[in-house]
């Protein structure tokens, strides 16, 4: 009878030991998942950002340690017609898309070329979207999705010519549940800051923006690259094995972002 209730014992403790192990282990791993694919999420977004430095241009609009707004690319590719109140995009490998074009939550972009032998008239001009966008064909039957818009001067465009559409982003702290974490946000949309990463740590975010010699800048058109900075931590606090008390666990990514176009 001892030895059996020794037995017992002894499997009832390794069971618990084994539980702590697996909740510690499965905390951890979803920390880390959270961290690193959210993070790579970003950092792709981020890198879609236009900066050039010899004309000062950049999608970014506003910049802090915690916080970043820019211009976030959702559509590219190529036109296979232009009228007065339409754009026609060709499908097919020049085409790539994050998702449809939305009315009013995006714009679109396109390329204007008045003179094809000149660099000082090229342009992008920034046009809204009327409605939502279409299956249709070009003129050689081509399949083509037709973007309708107002404004358009025909003869400032060559076609084939490159289009884009944007929509305004915002990436910063939010708090959900009484918890912080990282939140995206769409300012030409409708929706609210939606968590991406998380829950974060005492100091959670950290952006970093350097100009084109290395040195940090607080000016958005001279940045050329972004030091990304992530402390999450887990979602429940972990007892440790030797039953004290629990604590959450921790864990750290840094990145570093090459804005497109970043000479």
């Amino acid at each position: 009878m001892i030895i059996f209730v020794a037995t017992a014992s002894l499997i009832h403790a390794s069971m618990r030991l084994m539980e702590k192990v697996h909740r510690t282990a499965g905390e951890r791993a979803g920390a880390q998942l959270t961290l690193r694919s959210g993070s790579q999420t970003v950092a792709a977004e981020l890198r879609e950002v236009n900066s050039v430095a010899e004309g000062g241009v950049s999608d970014l609009v506003a910049i802090t340690g915690n916080s970043v707004t820019y211009w976030a690319m959702r559509n590219s590719g190529m036109t296979c017609q232009v009228s007065n109140n339409e754009v026609r995009i060709r499908a097919g490998p020049t085409y790539s898309a994050y998702r449809l074009p939305v009315m009013i939550r995006d714009s679109l972009l396109v390329f204007a070329d008045r003179d094809s032998l000149s660099v000082a008239d090229d342009q992008w001009v920034q046009l809204p979207i009327l409605g939502p966008a279409s299956s249709s064909t070009c003129p050689d039957g081509a399949a083509a999705l037709a973007i309708n818009t107002a404004g358009l001067v025909v003869g400032d465009y060559h076609v084939p010519g490159p289009v884009r559409t944007f929509e305004l982003m915002q990436l910063a702290i939010t708090t959900s549940g009484g918890r912080q974490y990282l939140g995206a946000q769409s300012l030409s949309g409708s929706g609210g800051m939606e968590p991406v990463i998380g829950p974060l740590g005492g100091g959670g975010l950290q952006l970093v923006y350097k100009d084109q010699a290395g040195a940090p800048t607080t000016i958005p058109a001279a940045v050329r690259t972004i030091d990304l900075t992530v402390r999450s931590q887990s979602y429940r606090p972990v007892t440790t094995l030797g039953g004290g008390v629990g604590a959450m666990l921790r864990d750290s990514l840094a990145l570093r972002v090459l804005l497109r176009n970043a000479r």
